[in-house]
C-alpha cells in the first residue's frame, strides 16, 4: 500500500497526538529538563547541578508508519564515535564541513517498530544512553558513551500506509491533518514497549518542560562556536570563590599565630 504524507506541526505536535492516539510513536517517553523550542526543534538539555536530572528521550514508531527524525548533539563528533561503522541506508552522519566541528548530526528515517533512546547523562530510568534500533538491530555501540551535552531533536516528515490512497488521484494526493485519520486508525497507545522505555501518558507530568532559560534557541549551526555550559562556569566560578575564601582564612589563622 502506499504511504502518504501527513502534515504535523512539528515534534511537540507528533508527540501530543502520540499520546492522545498511539500515532506515529506508539511508544513515547520524555522526561527530565528538556525544552519544546518555538523553531520546531525539541531540546534535551544537559544538566551539570548535582541532584538534578539531564534529559532522556525514547520513541518507538507505529505500526503502518514511517517518521524521519533529524538529530543533532552539541558534542562533537558524538555519533561518529558512538555509531557503528557500517549503517543502513535509513541512516547518515555528518558534521560540519568547516575546521572547526561544532556539533555532530543523525539522521533517521523509521518504520514501524524502529526506535532511539538518548539519554543525555544516563540518569533517566528506562532509557539507555544511546540506542538506534531498526528492524531490531541497534546501531550504536554497545558501550555508548553520555553526551553530556545539549541535544536537538526535529520531525522532518511523517507517513502514513494509507489503505485508501490513490497516488494517481490528485484529490487524494493531498495531505491530511492528524486528526482526519484518527477515527481511522486503532493503535492505543503502548504501556510497556520492548522491556525498554515506556509510555508517558502526559510528557508534562511530572517532567514539565523547562521556561526558556536564555540559551540559544536553536540547535548549533556550522561555523558556531562550541560553549562553556553556563553552569559548568558558575562551578569553576564557585569553586574559585571557596579557595580563595579558604585561602583567606588560613592567612588569617597563621598571623593571629605568631
Amino acid at each position: 500500500m502506499p504511504f502518504r504524507t501527513i502534515t504535523f506541526n512539528d515534534i511537540e505536535d507528533a508527540i501530543n497526538q502520540s499520546v492522545d492516539d498511539g500515532f506515529p510513536f506508539s511508544s513515547v517517553l520524555l522526561k527530565g529538563n528538556y525544552k519544546f523550542k518555538d523553531d520546531g526543534w525539541l531540546r534535551l538539555n544537559d544538566n551539570d547541578i548535582p541532584f538534578r536530572q539531564a534529559s532522556g528521550l525514547y520513541l518507538k514508531v507505529a505500526e503502518d508508519f514511517q517518521v524521519k527524525l533529524k538529530i543533532k548533539s552539541k558534542n562533537n563528533n558524538y555519533f561518529q564515535d558512538n555509531m557503528k561503522t557500517s549503517l543502513p541506508s535509513v541512516m547518515s552522519l555528518s558534521k560540519p564541513d568547516t575546521a572547526l566541528q561544532t556539533y555532530s548530526q543523525l539522521t533517521f528515517t523509521m518504520s514501524a517498530g524502529d526506535s532511539i533512546s538518548i539519554d543525555i547523562d544516563d540518569d533517566i530510568s528506562g532509557v539507555a544512553v544511546l540506542k538506534v534500533k531498526h528492524n531490531g538491530t541497534n546501531y550504536a555501540i554497545s558501550n555508548p558513551k553520555t553526551q553530556d551535552d545539549e541535544c536537538f531533536i526535529m520531525l522532518d516528515w511523517v507517513k502514513w500506509d494509507d489503505p485508501e490512497y490513490d497516488p494517481d488521484n490528485p484529490q487524494q494526493s493531498l495531505p491530511e491533518s492528524p486528526e482526519d485519520i484518527a477515527p481511522d486508525i486503532d493503535n492505543p497507545p503502548a504501556s510497556d514497549p520492548d522491556g525498554e522505555g515506556g509510555f508517558n501518558p502526559n510528557p508534562d507530568v511530572p517532567d514539565t518542560p523547562t521556561e526558556d532559560d536564555g540559551d540559544d534557541t536553536t540547535p548549533p549551526q556550522d561555523g558556531d562556536e562550541t560553549e562553556t555550559e553556563p553552569s559548568s562556569i558558575l562551578w569553576v566560578v564557585g569553586i574559585g570563590l571557596f579557595v580563595l575564601l579558604a585561602v583567606g582564612v588560613i592567612t588569617l589563622t597563621n598571623r593571629k599565630g605568631d
